[in-house]
């Protein structure tokens, strides 16, 4: 799973039976000191999204065919929801000692 914003949508009067009542948003992976990732790609909507929410995309094809209830879906990523905030915490590649970790 990734983290994302969405930055666009695609309007398809087409699609697949198994994307018939969804939306398909165009997502832009997040780093995580929030720089923009240039690699664009859609996404099938299933969590309400819209144009600026950060959201979390699964990007797993038997994952989603699962959530869609639908193995023969033709789906690899998958809006599953849309993210109110995240915490990051500086990461220290070094041990405290046990004492001060407790």
């Amino acid at each position: 799973m990734l983290i994302a914003r969405v930055v666009g949508s695609v309007v398809s009067t087409v699609k697949h039976p198994s994307l018939r009542n969804y939306k398909l948003l165009i997502v832009q992976p997040l780093h995580a000191e929030g720089q923009e990732d240039p690699r664009d790609f859609v996404a099938l909507d299933v969590a309400h999204a819209g144009v600026g929410d950060v959201v979390l995309v699964n990007q797993e094809g038997g994952g989603a065919r699962e959530v869609l209830n639908d193995p023969d879906a033709p789906v690899i990523s998958l809006i599953v929801g849309v993210i109110d905030s995240v915490e990051l915490k500086s990461i220290s590649h070094a041990k405290a000692p046990r004492a001060q970790r407790e």
